[in-house]
């Protein structure tokens, strides 16, 4: 019954974090593809990207845990941002630097306990981050 409601109850709900469009955008400024993967049931996930007016390459939902590993396999990260200290975890296990946000569930601790190459305090802070990141792999 909750998976049947939540299109008409949750979506309109949602809003997108402070600096989530300018994250999107400093990614493919990079040349990157912005995918997200999350636990949400993927339709739910792709209908709040839309309500949001976000354009994402792609959505993998139901994706929970170190369960997040293979879906950064599937589509080839090289870097995931997550809230929680089991993204953290998923991005150690597949090799990539995982960039910790510190506006969920993890504290920053947390996040860095659990591998975060990089702990930032909002998504605002992203596209520095992101430059620094890149500019430490080259």
């Amino acid at each position: 019954r909750y998976r049947e409601l939540y299109p008409d109850i949750a979506i309109d709900r949602v809003q997108a974090w402070p600096g989530a469009a300018a994250a999107l955008a400093a990614v493919r400024a990079a040349g990157g593809r912005t995918v997200l993967i999350t636990a949400k049931v993927a339709d739910n996930a792709r209908l709040h990207v839309e309500a949001l007016g976000l354009d994402l390459d792609d959505v993998r939902g139901g994706a929970w845990r170190e369960g997040k590993a293979d879906a950064l396999r599937d589509v080839s990260a090289t870097a995931y941002v997550g809230d929680h200290e089991h993204d953290m975890v998923a991005a150690s296990l597949t090799g990539i630097p995982g960039i910790g946000v510190s506006t969920g569930p993890s504290s920053p601790d947390e996040l860095r306990a659990a591998g975060a190459a990089v702990v930032i305090d909002s998504l605002e802070s992203f596209p520095d981050a992101l430059a620094d990141l890149l500019a430490r792999e080259r």
